[in-house]
C-alpha cells in the first residue's frame, strides 16, 4: 500500500508541475503579444505625427491663368502632390480626381490644365495628398 500512495503523489506532482508550466507559458505569450501590439501602436502614432507635421509645412499658391489653366507655386518647405481639383459653382462643389498626382517640388511651379466645362465664374482649388485645399486667386 505504501508504493501505491507514493505513485499517486508522484503523478499529482507531475500534473501540478505541468499545469504551472502551462500557465507560465500562456502568461509569457500574452505578454509578448502586448509588446507587439504596443510597438504597432507606437509606429502608427509616429507615422500620424509625421504626416501632420508635413501637412503643416505645406504652402501652395494657386493662380488661375486662363479659363483652362492653373499655376501652382510651392512656397512651403515640403514637396507637394496635387491629387485632385475642387470646382465650386454657387453652393455646388464637385471633386475631380487627377489620373496621376502632380509633383510640385519645393520653390517650383507647375501648370495644371483644367477639364472641359469649367468656366471663369467657377471657383477652383487644388487638393494635395496631405489633405490641404488651396483655392485659386485670379491672375492680375
Amino acid at each position: 500500500m505504501g508504493n501505491d500512495a507514493l505513485r499517486c503523489r508522484r503523478g499529482t506532482v507531475s500534473i501540478g508541475a505541468i499545469a504551472i508550466i502551462a500557465v507560465f507559458m500562456i502568461a509569457v505569450s500574452c505578454f509578448a503579444l502586448l509588446i507587439v501590439e504596443y510597438d504597432r501602436y507606437l509606429y502608427v502614432v509616429k507615422v500620424s505625427t509625421q504626416k501632420l507635421l508635413l501637412r503643416g509645412r505645406e504652402n501652395l499658391s494657386v493662380e488661375r491663368l486662363e479659363t483652362s489653366k492653373l499655376k501652382v507655386i510651392n512656397k512651403g518647405s515640403v514637396t507637394s502632390f496635387v491629387v485632385g481639383i475642387f470646382v465650386r459653382s454657387g453652393s455646388d462643389i464637385q471633386y475631380i480626381p487627377l489620373d496621376t498626382p502632380i509633383n510640385v517640388k519645393i520653390l517650383s511651379e507647375r501648370e495644371i490644365v483644367l477639364p472641359d466645362g469649367i468656366t471663369e465664374e467657377m471657383d477652383v482649388s487644388v487638393i494635395t495628398a496631405y489633405g490641404n485645399v488651396f483655392w485659386a486667386a485670379e491672375s492680375p
